[in-house]
Formats: structure tokens, sequence, C-alpha cells
């Protein structure tokens, strides 16, 4: 992997985006990382040397995720709406393996700080068919077609320069962490508390 595009200004994340407030719940696809013990270790290794920069906030372990589709407001998906979406992405996943990953070096976002998965092609098309089954199911996949797989470590939350930040990435070369991918989640999300935290409502294993 060649050195990552870092963002050169940092934006705040936490401002709120339409139809989202306190309160306001959205189904999503993640993958999640209990676990991760691989992952862990480079986050948390990144994390330390970041702790001293400021404006960043440090996303806990039990919170780190990758997301993948969007499905809807909890409050405009019926239980019957998403019963039946379960058991298509069930049918649809069932012949799907499960996902090496490598991660390595951290990547400065404007408003995140990340780190991308090689090779990145499987979960790609992981997502894209759950993004075919939502469409199918809910009548529409929201977000844009473009995708990145990425797990945020942190996320901004003042407006200013990268520069600290990047110093602080560069200072650093951890050990690349090797995972397996071996479920997908479908979870009911907030960001009640300036994190994004959820509850699950099921987890798909691939094989």
């Amino acid at each position: 992997m060649g050195a990552p595009n870092h963002a050169d200004q940092l934006r705040n994340h936490w401002y709120w985006r339409p139809g989202w407030g306190i309160g306001t719940r959205f189904y999503y696809w993640h993958l999640t990382w209990d676990g991760k013990s691989e992952l862990h270790r480079l986050v948390d290794d990144y994390q330390a040397v970041l702790a001293p920069v400021a404006g960043l906030d440090p996303i806990p372990r039990p919170w780190l995720h990758m997301t993948l589709q969007g499905i809807g407001f909890s409050n405009e998906v019926p239980d019957d709406q998403l019963a039946e979406l379960i058991e298509r992405a069930r049918s649809a996943l069932s012949g799907l393996r499960s996902i090496p990953a490598r991660f390595d070096r951290l990547r400065i976002y404007s408003e995140a700080l990340a780190l991308e998965p090689e090779p990145a092609e499987s979960i790609t098309a992981l997502r894209q068919t759950l993004r075919e089954v939502t469409a199918e199911v809910i009548g529409e996949a929201p977000g844009r077609d473009g995708f990145t797989p990425h797990v945020s470590i942190a996320y901004v939350n003042t407006d200013q320069p990268a520069a600290a930040t990047v110093a602080a990435v560069e200072s650093i070369s951890p050990e690349p962490a090797e995972e397996t991918i071996g479920a997908v989640t479908l979870l009911e999300q907030h960001r009640d508390n300036t994190r994004y935290e959820w509850r699950t409502i099921t987890t798909l294993p691939l094989l």
C-alpha cells in the first residue's frame, strides 16, 4: 500500500444531517468488530499516538464498525418489511464465504480517521449484494453508489488544519492487522451521545 492521501483541512463531523436529531433511529447493514483482537491492537496503536491531538473523538472498541448500506429510518420501515429484508438478505448471502481483510496505514479524511481494508473487492461486492436486496424490498437503497470500505477510529469534532493529525499518524508504523469478516449485522443506530451507537437486530453469517 502506498502513502495515504490525507486531507489538508478537517471539519466537524457532528452536524445534523437532514432528517436526523436526538432520538432518531436508522437501520443499517454494518460490519462490526467484536473480538477482532488484531484490529483492536492496530486501533489502539493509532489512538494512543493521536491522544494529544485536540479536536478528535476516538471511537471505543464496542462501536467500531464499517457501514455497508443504509436501509431507512426505523419509524418508516414497517416490521414486516424489515423481516422480509432479513430473509432475502439471508438467502442472498448464504453462498458467500468469509472475507480476509488486511488493515495497514491510517487515512485522514476531512471528518474522520479511518483504516481501509485490502483487498477491497470482496467487501465491495458484499455491499453491492446488500444494496440490491435493500432496494428490492424497501424500494430504494439510501446513500451514494460510490463506496470506499473503511473502519473509522476517530471522528473530527472541530474545524482545524490537518497538520497536527497528519504528523501524529505519520510518526508511527504499526504492524498491519489481519482479520476475517465472517458475518454481517443489521442494526438500529443512533448518534444521541456524539458517537454512533446501536442495538443489534440480527447477524447473518458468511460461510
